[in-house]
């Protein structure tokens, strides 16, 4: 299965890799800088995490120096990028001391390879039906989909395939194909048989100008489109992240929740065999969002940590430079409010502007904003209210990755 949004217990100081937007791609960020979420006492708890209360932020400086390494994933102690104006995916190993008397992290550079396509703006890592490993990036400029190797060192090897997107959309920004996010995911499936379940390798894509999301399956260590998603005229298909779902809902544990960035709305989708696009629309929530707004980035905190199904999700609105808090209950999303009033519940401030990305970590959510270089810090209450406790300057920020 892929990886679930979730939050790791926050007990300790986390280490944090922050990537964002280079000189060519009109942002100030050096590269990958290395920051620290600190636990902070407030008096506040919740959640069922423990002793979890504030947050503070601390900034140690540039760990590795590239052009705008605006997604970051990490996998077996390797952290992996995608450098989008100049149409590279890079590889890290990476090194943490979590010694309070002398911390520490290194990246070491593993490979710096070039893409077959336009703008990779997503990477994932992704194992194939025969137990291999490989790096698979939505390139947003082209639509292309590329997919290279990876060898057990974590080292990054030349373009294996490259996957073309086709279609439009009705809205300027839709005039070709725009890959923008991958989701790898592994169904549970009858076999031909129909006697028992057998893993099927699947890999999701959303594509923001064709307005649909292209669903590949592997065969043989090879990529194939196997369907597609067709969603209304002008959706905009941005992100897609994985909540834990009620198993007798969606046939499986998980459901898969899509952000669409110019219909502003969250879709539940379900993992469905009778649909040649292997998923399946549930329903959709509209965000309250304005004309001016792009819906960006979804994050998740869960009641307890012993009961992931039940929690508040976080979605960011990039033009209001709001959040907008939603409640899942295991098989649908709910806004808080929709009286549109000042009310958290409505929405809340993201501390910044253009916020692209966000983090949680326990009850606690981090908002990368693009626009004003900061990483906010806020914690989440039992009733998902949001309190605003730090602020950090970081330039042109796109994402945070935990390690």
């Amino acid at each position: 299965m892929g990886t679930r949004l979730g939050t790791p217990a926050y007990d300790n100081d986390q280490e944090l890799l922050v990537g964002g937007w280079s000189a060519d791609g009109d942002g100030q960020a050096q590269g990958i800088e290395w920051i620290t979420a600190c636990h902070q006492s407030t008096g506040r708890s919740g959640h069922g995490y423990g002793n979890e209360d504030g947050i503070g932020l601390e900034h140690h400086g540039c760990v590795a120096k590239i052009p705008s390494p605006s997604w970051l994933c990490l996998n077996n102690g390797s952290v992996y990028g995608c450098l989008e104006f100049s149409n590279e995916l890079v590889s890290y190993s990476c090194t943490t001391s979590r010694d309070r008397q002398h911390p520490g992290l290194q990246l070491h550079q593993l490979s710096r390879v070039s893409t077959p396509g336009e703008g990779p703006t997503h990477v994932a890592l992704c194992k194939d039906d025969v137990g291999s490993m490989h790096i698979v990036s939505a390139c947003y400029g082209d639509g292309t989909v590329t997919v290279h190797p990876i060898d057990a060192q974590g080292s990054i090897g030349k373009a294996e395939q490259a996957l073309h997107g086709e279609g439009h959309g009705p809205l300027p920004a839709q005039e070709h194909s725009h890959a923008h996010w991958i989701l790898p995911i592994e169904a549970r499936a009858q076999n031909t048989a129909g006697s028992s379940p057998s893993a099927r390798h699947l890999v999701l894509v959303s594509d923001l100008g064709a307005d649909r999301i292209r669903t590949y399956a592997w065969s043989n260590g090879n990529l194939n489109e196997i369907g597609s998603l067709q969603l209304p005229a002008g959706t905009g298909p941005r992100d897609l992240h994985m909540l834990p779902a009620h198993l007798q809902d969606f046939g499986d544990s998980v459901a898969i929740i899509l952000i669409t960035e110019w219909s502003r709305k969250a879709f539940v989708l379900r993992l469905d065999s009778s649909n040649p696009a292997g998923i399946s629309i549930v329903t959709n929530v509209d965000l309250g969002a304005t004309q001016k707004d792009q819906a960006s980035s979804l994050a998740y905190i869960p009641d307890d940590a012993n009961d992931p199904e039940h929690g508040f999700a976080y979605v960011g609105l990039r033009g209001t430079n709001r959040i907008i808090p939603l409640r899942w209950n295991g098989s649908t999303l709910a806004r808080l409010s929709n009286s549109g009033d000042d009310s958290w519940q409505s929405g809340f401030p993201s501390g910044g502007s253009w916020p692209r990305h966000i983090l949680a970590i326990g009850h606690r959510l981090l908002v990368s904003n693009q626009l004003t270089s900061t990483i906010n810090g806020f914690t989440c209450d039992d009733d998902g209210q949001p309190h605003e406790e730090a602020s950090l300057h970081i330039p042109s920020p796109t994402c945070i990755l935990s390690v």
